[in-house]
């Protein structure tokens, strides 16, 4: 006999909606901005009499402690999946990580080097109207691609790399997730809260880290929206510096949005197989047991036992509240 495959299937439907939603959010977007361009954009942008590069420092200085983050939690996710696996299923696990985070990857820098969808506008070619004014390095932040009619700088390399960091760990978490779930121990000698908090036990490590990840992008978001003000005055700015905070509240919903994807598509797996273990053994056993496992394992129960966990989808949120707060 040979050992059973976890059901990889799943963890790439996730990994599959997570990058979904941005691109969602990019057609809403694009209803709202359907007349707008960046000259109307640009309108009133005040420029400073000199450039501050702490933007840039700061920017740069954070993204690279993201970059670790994501390495880090990527190397946990694998661990996770090692210790509570055999080493054949811990390969396979490891093949369809690499090929979902390339995938992801390439499809990624294709819409953004291709298309031309309001989800750049917002969250990159909006940046260049304060960017293009610097005159400290030309060789960063000028257009290197003007010869062959294309708009690249070599900055624009940074949140390239930052986004790939990121699909690094969220295609290892998303892909373990259905594992802990295929190991869920479901049979009548246990009480329905200890299945599920077993479950929840396991799952709220990967999830925290996940929440730890995003929280870690929202934040390397805040920086990257902060560049132009290397040269534009945002006290005199008004109508440039909103935009810039409406890109960021959106980046928190998406964030947001992801997060609670994961927990509800986690937890509808978890049911999902207690439905499937009480039809299984129908015919075999006293079904009381199964029905009450049933009735126990609902949404209120994720609330009651672990409201922490619930709690922390919305720290995208929460952080977008106190950024709105300070500004």
């Amino acid at each position: 006999m040979g050992f059973k495959k976890p059901p990889f299937l799943h963890g790439w439907v996730m990994v599959a909606i997570a990058s979904i939603i941005p691109i969602m959010f990019s057609g809403v977007v694009g209803l709202i901005l359907k007349d707008t361009n960046l000259d109307v954009i640009s309108q009133g942008v005040v420029y400073k009499k000199s450039e501050d590069l702490s933007h840039i420092f700061n920017y740069f200085t954070f993204g690279l402690l993201h970059v670790i983050l994501c390495l880090a939690i990527t190397f946990y996710a694998h661990d996770v999946f090692r210790n509570s696996s055999t080493a054949p299923l811990t390969k396979i696990y490891k093949k369809h990580h690499i090929s979902a985070f390339l995938i992801v990857s390439v499809i990624f820098i294709a819409i953004v080097q291709l298309l031309d969808t309001p989800l750049e506008l917002l969250s990159n070619d909006i940046l260049w109207i304060g960017l293009e004014k610097i005159k400290t390095n030309q060789l960063l932040f000028s257009n290197i691609c003007n010869p062959y009619q294309c708009d690249f700088r070599l900055f624009d390399i940074m949140p390239i790399i930052l986004v790939i960091a990121a699909f690094l760990p969220l295609s290892a978490i998303m892909l373990a997730i259905p594992h802990l779930v295929e190991k869920v121990d479901i049979s009548q000698d246990k009480e329905p809260d200890e299945i599920i908090s077993n479950f929840l036990n396991e799952f709220e490590t990967l999830y925290y880290l996940l929440v730890g990840m995003l929280l870690s992008s929202g934040i390397a978001t805040h920086f990257y929206l902060k560049t132009p003000l290397t040269t534009i005055d945002a006290s005199k700015s008004n109508n440039f510096l909103n935009m810039m905070n409406a890109t960021f509240s959106m980046w928190s919903i998406v964030y947001f949005l992801v997060l609670l994807m994961v927990l509800f598509f986690a937890y509808g797996l978890v049911s999902q197989k207690v439905r499937s273990a009480s039809a299984l053994n129908y015919i075999f056993t006293n079904t009381q047991k199964f029905k009450e496992i049933r009735t126990t394992i609902n949404f209120h129960f994720l609330i009651k036992k672990k409201s922490a966990l619930f709690a922390s989808a919305f720290t995208p949120i929460f952080m977008m509240a106190i950024k709105q707060a300070v500004n």
